[in-house]
């Protein structure tokens, strides 16, 4: 009979097995010491919690409120300059920035919880695409889907920041988000807000616009080939007699179709704050046919009551801003008429 052999491990084996042990001690120790307590780990434990449909979870560790009402102040201040500067004009806007608070939370919750079946969230939704399209920015509310985050920066101690991504359905296009986090405790980092709301609305109106010029193309290019708009310029007229304030638009259109076939063409004017694009004035135009390929004069009287107009009244020239004129519709004398939409199809905008 065979007489058997002890095993006996070697030492270089022991000393292997002890580094490697070492190893998985010490890289568990700098998870749960170092990494565990980073403002990267609290936000994608918050992400993880809202693709579970952990409502409660996001709800204590972002403050929806605070990011909700930096969007709605950004957006006011693009809809209307003054305000910023003019207390009774934010006061003014305080209920509406309230119901926005409200129904945005609702869309949050709906939209983490998969619920937005409910008579609720359908109401809510309603509110705020009618108050976005009211207010010049009818972009989508629902549809958002968070695709990954960069590494977080600390921007003093007990504060950082990090910048998400997220996809929208009806744009078909990503838009980063920088999110503020505070430290609450010593492994604790919570969402406070957004570093840049007006940056953000700017991604977003960029990315609806290109997806709307996308839908328009084919009556854009009708539109393009019947008529071209030239030259167009702004500046303030202010009246010594009686104290009125004009802004006057000049522009030189180009007919490439015969005007004998042209009825009537419409234009929307728009002068924008150069800085965040922010829409200053607004106004409808009908071009005359009567003298195409020479200088047109449009001319609008500003109203001191209006908050945005009483902005442009101060000023004393239009520096910094930049005006447009587009054409939105052609109606020809055959009945066919050319008109570009300016919401996103409802079959876009229909996904939650």
């Amino acid at each position: 009979m065979k007489k058997r052999t002890p095993l006996r491990l070697d030492i270089k084996v022991l000393t292997a097995l002890l580094v490697i042990f070492c190893c998985i001690k010490a890289a568990f120790a700098a998870y749960t010491d170092v990494y565990m307590k980073t403002p990267d780990y609290a936000f994608a434990r918050i992400m993880e919690a809202a693709s579970r449909g952990d409502v409660d979870t996001v709800s204590d560790a972002a403050d929806e409120k605070a990011i909700i009402g930096q969007l709605f102040d950004s957006l006011i201040n693009r809809k209307d300059s003054s305000a910023a500067t003019l207390p009774l004009v934010k006061l003014s806007w305080e209920p509406l920035k309230q119901e926005a608070i409200e129904n945005g939370q609702i869309l949050i919750t709906g939209q983490i919880a998969a619920d937005t079946a409910s008579p609720v969230y359908s109401n809510a939704k309603t509110t705020i695409d009618r108050r976005l399209k009211a207010l010049g920015f009818p972009v989508p509310s629902a549809g958002w889907h968070y695709i990954s985050a960069s590494w977080g920066r600390q921007t003093e101690p007990g504060h950082a920041e990090i910048t998400a991504v997220f996809y929208n359905d009806a744009l078909k296009s990503s838009v980063p988000c920088t999110f503020t986090l505070e430290r609450k405790a010593s492994r604790e980092w919570n969402i406070t807000g957004i570093t840049n709301a007006v940056t953000l609305l700017t991604a977003v109106e960029t990315a609806y616009q290109k997806e709307l010029a996308v839908q328009n193309e084919p009556i854009q290019k009708q539109i393009d080939d019947t008529i071209l708009i030239r030259d167009v310029s702004s500046r303030l007229i202010h009246t010594a007699e009686g104290g009125q304030t004009f802004l006057r638009i000049t522009y030189t259109p180009e007919l490439k179709a015969k005007r004998e076939n042209i009825t009537e063409i419409k234009g929307q004017y728009e002068l924008r704050r150069t800085s965040d694009k922010a829409v200053l004035y607004t106004a409808p135009i009908r071009l005359s046919l009567s003298s195409a390929k020479q200088t047109h004069v449009s001319q609008f009287l500003l109203n001191p009551f209006i908050p945005s107009q009483y902005t442009l009244i101060k000023r004393s020239d239009l520096d910094g801003t930049k005006s447009t004129l587009h054409i939105t519709s052609v109606l020809q004398t055959d009945g066919t008429s050319w008109i570009l939409s300016d919401t996103l199809s409802p079959s876009d905008t229909a996904q939650p």
